[in-house]
């Protein structure tokens, strides 16, 4: 970002020349802070690329306490939800593993390559959101499609109630739901 300083600002009034410096300052550590949720987001991705090839290598520890976990968190923005005392991460990891199978079958697709409306598409996507969404304090819809997409980035968007509000406009039966993730998904 250019520096305030270099500009001529002689004809300015003094408190909109500090009004300036601070508009100055705020990008700067915007700019800052995009680069950090920049880097949290890839290093999260790079961390947990082994797993998203075969999640049986997905490990409790090196995987959902040091990666998901500060990822929610951080670049997620969601400690209220994350740092929950009762989440059980454990369980996060088991219903991952668990789920190896219907991931599996996503893999090679990509969002513009799969055919959401195919029935067994469609079935394990909303299994998938399901079985994230039966885990006692993970959260709702933005930390399941979340961890969905730290899983399988090709194919599962991010959304949060922001995002669905805008969609759900144009189609009603996106809502909180798993059959309402998969209506986003075809609209997206």
């Amino acid at each position: 970002m250019f520096n305030g300083d270099s500009l001529n600002l002689s004809g300015l009034r003094r408190d909109t020349v500090m009004k300036y410096k601070d508009l100055i300052d705020k990008v700067d550590n915007l700019e800052e802070e995009v680069e950090l949720a920049e880097c949290i987001y890839l290093g999260a991705i790079e961390k947990l690329r082994d797993v998203q090839h075969d999640l049986s290598k997905l490990d409790d520890v090196q995987h959902v306490r040091r990666v998901i976990k500060p990822f929610l968190i951080q670049w997620g923005l969601m400690g209220r939800v994350a740092g929950r005392k009762n989440l059980d991460w454990k369980k996060l990891g088991q219903t991952l593993r668990e789920s190896e199978k219907e991931f599996k079958e996503l893999r090679g697709e990509t969002f513009l390559t799969i055919n959401f409306n195919e029935e067994k598409i469609s079935h394990i996507i909303k299994s998938l959101y399901h079985e994230l969404d039966s885990i006692p304090y993970l959260g709702g819809l933005t930390t399941i499609t979340k961890v969905l997409h730290l899983i399988n980035p090709e194919i599962f968007v991010l959304w949060d109630e922001d995002i669905r509000k805008g969609y759900k406009k144009k189609n009603s039966r996106i809502r909180n739901t798993p059959e309402g993730y998969l209506e986003f998904l075809k609209e997206a």
